[in-house]
C-alpha cells in the first residue's frame, strides 16, 4: 500500500535561495490529503512571517507529495 510524505520549503524569490525541503510529521493515506495539507501548511508559515518579512525578502513557499510504498 502506498502513502505520501509531505515535503515543504520556503524560497526568497529576492536572494533566489530556498531552504532544504522539510518532511511533515504527517503521513498521508493518498496524494488528495497530501496536497490540501501542503497547501494549508504554506498559508500557515507565510501567517507566522508576517507581511513585511514576506514583502521584503519575496517568500514563497512550495510542497510537493511524494509517494512511498509500505
Amino acid at each position: 500500500m502506498a502513502e505520501y510524505i509531505l515535503l515543504i520549503h520556503m524560497c526568497s524569490l529576492m536572494m533566489d535561495d530556498c531552504s532544504k525541503p522539510q518532511e511533515h510529521h504527517l503521513q498521508f493515506a493518498d496524494y488528495y490529503s497530501c496536497a490540501l495539507t501542503g497547501y494549508a501548511e504554506g498559508q500557515q508559515i507565510l501567517r507566522e512571517q508576517g507581511s513585511e518579512v514576506i514583502n521584503t525578502l519575496q517568500l514563497t513557499i512550495g510542497h510537493e507529495c511524494i509517494k512511498i510504498e509500505k
